[in-house]
């Protein structure tokens, strides 16, 4: 053989034809094996986005804001929206002035896939849970809090304690005013008598606070 033909076979290659290269693929991309398991992973990240289902607890992080609310991104096929109405438990104008885009926040699903594989979210959920459990822990502890009077009628107060409202009866008001309407507004200060977040009941006492 030449001398080209005899390096070829010195290192491992044919002398009558081009030097051998080991059989595999291509660009570093994987084998036969290697796609196998990159698929059955694939398969384990879809079961895993269907598992989402309503009363789960997700973080996710806000991308975008706009009339319909916040679009987040918790690991689903789809963006998840967080409607302007769920984004809190306080009045708000809109989503955006309550999400900073790029944050993470924790959310609550209410609504399952819609079929496209929009999740629907709230905030609201969250935080109307943890104010009921505030209003037990006060009641338990005997606390006195401020609320703000929101109206006044025959029967009492109607004030708000931690975003929820609660009734404060004629007889449980120790302010005396010549006009109980001036109340309105300002901060007076209550104890909880009843805490029945099934009924949607908080009964305060002025007198007792």
């Amino acid at each position: 053989p030449s001398p080209r033909e005899s390096r070829r076979v010195a290192q491992g290659g044919r002398a009558d034809g081009p030097a051998h290269r080991p059989r595999g693929r291509r660009g570093g991309g994987p084998g036969p094996a290697s796609k196998a398991l990159y698929d059955e992973f694939a398969k384990l990240l879809v079961n895993y986005e269907f598992s989402y289902k309503s009363g789960d607890r997700v973080t996710g992080k806000v991308f975008h804001c706009d009339s319909k609310g916040a679009w987040v991104d918790i690991g689903a096929k789809a963006a998840a929206l967080c409607p302007g109405s769920e984004a809190s438990l306080a009045a708000v104008r809109n989503a955006a002035s309550v999400f900073d885009i790029g944050e993470e926040y924790e959310f609550e699903i209410i609504r399952d896939d819609d079929g496209d594989g929009c999740l629907t979210l709230s905030v609201r959920k969250i935080q109307l849970e943890a104010a009921w459990n505030r209003c037990r822990e006060m009641q338990a502890a005997d606390e006195a809090v401020s609320a703000e009077v929101l109206s006044v009628n025959r029967g009492g107060l109607l004030v708000e304690v931690e975003h929820l409202r609660g009734f404060v009866p004629q007889s449980h008001i120790a302010i005396r005013t010549p006009n109980r309407e001036d109340l309105i507004g300002q901060k007076v200060p209550v104890k909880f008598l009843e805490v029945d977040e099934d009924k949607n009941r908080l009964v305060m006492s002025n007198r007792l606070a």
